[in-house]
């Protein structure tokens, strides 16, 4: 709880901070992004990398951004992606567990940039940058049916749980207003059953998830 008010507090200084940088810095941003995702919990506790490999699917998205100061921005993004598991993958082929759920997140995201970016500052044509997002991820898994859950309990359909998103990143200049990049987006969600099911009297650790991602944005600058 006290590291949310702290967030809260920083996020309310740069706003208030921001408020007085020149309007010509300030700029709006619409993008959208694509790339690959991967669950991580309790069906991926062997950690093999080939196994990471043969699950990674896909993700794809759109965000808006205000961009306060040349460092700074705060914006929101809604993506839809799917996540896969399957013991068979993790030397577990005999429990004959598989996941697949595709989600929706939606996020506020804020945006710090390492380097003075933006439309006056021709020197810095790249520049990495972190970002951080909390929103709500709605999950929906399939479950499959001729597996024997009968020491789990089983959700599904649709589900919804609170999403936190730290990603690093880097992103290039291209002309006067577009703008390139790539991150890896790591997400701790606010649920233990991404996967559909969950096994009873145990409380199990949230899931996560995460990705790379290219993404493309323009930047629409007053004068």
């Amino acid at each position: 709880m006290k590291g949310l008010k702290l967030i809260t507090l920083t996020l309310v200084l740069l706003v208030v901070l921001s408020a007085s940088a020149q309007r010509s810095l300030r700029y709006w941003e619409t993008g959208f992004y694509g790339g690959s995702t991967n669950y991580s919990g309790e069906l991926t506790e062997s950690g093999d990398f080939s196994a990471t490999v043969n699950e990674t699917r896909y993700q794809f998205g759109i965000f808006l951004k205000r961009n306060f100061t040349p460092k700074f921005a705060l914006g929101a993004e809604i993506g839809y992606g799917r996540l896969y598991a399957n013991d068979a993958n993790h030397g577990m082929a005999e429990r004959g567990f598989e996941m697949n759920t595709s989600i929706v997140n939606t996020s506020l995201t804020m945006d710090v940039n390492f380097k003075k970016f933006g439309k006056y500052f021709k020197r810095n044509g790249n520049t990495p940058f972190v970002s951080v997002g909390f929103g709500a991820l709605i999950f929906q898994p399939t479950i499959k049916t001729e597996v024997d859950f009968t020491n789990y309990d089983l959700y599904p359909g649709s589900n919804y749980t609170t999403d936190f998103m730290l990603a690093f990143g880097w992103k290039w200049k291209t002309g006067k207003s577009g703008i390139f990049g790539t991150s890896i987006n790591y997400h701790f969600t606010g649920t233990p059953y991404l996967e559909g099911f969950v096994e009873k009297d145990v409380i199990p650790q949230n899931d996560r998830y995460f990705g790379i991602r290219l993404f493309y944005s323009l930047g629409y600058y007053e004068t």
